[in-house]
């Protein structure tokens, strides 16, 4: 893997599956030189962004592509590179201003199920304007927010510290008379956070029912 390129998770991925092939004292001294290589990354890139004052959701983007990165390495070697990604990035992706939330700030999820794709398959989500889109591989959904009666989060207590593996988000619709629903799974426990917010700003979820009685 050349050095210039920039790291993504995929790529983390099948470097790990090469090393773990190893013998177990090239497959020690080969992680710690890839751990090395992903720390430098995550602060090269933390210094970049702060010096190029890029706006907050170019932070989050990157600190997302760090992230997954850093949750493709085996429990064993992860903490330590973790420690060094959230003290870059954690703060920047646990805020989130609704009224920031652009066509380009997609979270990366997986499918569990309502959708005709396989489970675990890779799904991109997003709000354009007042649709939602979902999308994996070549296939696009939308839904506009009138159709969408709820979103909300559920988490398994038994998930990793870091994983966000037990994460997951549900999305209630209305398709003709009938009430179905979406769930997809976070590979970070903040990820959903942001299109929530904006969810309840659109759709003014959150605004009290006020009724003379």
């Amino acid at each position: 893997m050349s050095d210039t390129t920039q790291l993504k998770r995929e790529d983390v991925k099948n470097e790990v599956k090469r090393i773990k092939k190893l013998p177990p004292k090239q497959r020690e001294e080969q992680f710690q030189v890839f751990l090395k290589r992903v720390s430098d990354d995550i602060e090269s890139t933390c210094v970049r962004i702060d010096n190029d004052q890029h706006s907050a959701g170019i932070k989050r983007k990157e600190g997302r592509r760090l992230l997954y990165c850093v949750m493709a390495f085996p429990k064993d070697y992860r903490k330590s590179v973790y420690e060094i990604w959230d003290k870059a990035f954690g703060k920047v992706l646990q805020t989130k201003d609704p009224n920031e939330v652009s066509n380009n700030d997609k979270v990366n999820a997986a499918h569990i199920s309502g959708l005709p794709l396989p489970e675990q398959a890779e799904v991109d989500i997003w709000w354009q304007d007042k649709k939602l889109l979902l999308a994996s591989a070549a296939t696009e959904f939308s839904l506009p927010v009138e159709r969408v009666m709820g979103m909300g989060i559920t988490k398994d207590t038994s998930a990793y510290w870091a994983s966000g593996d037990k994460t997951y988000l549900t999305i209630e619709y209305k398709k003709e008379d009938d009430i179905k629903s979406i769930v997809i799974r976070a590979r970070w426990k903040t990820d959903f956070n942001h299109l929530i917010r904006y969810f309840d700003k659109i759709k003014g979820t959150r605004e009290i029912n006020k009724q003379e009685l």
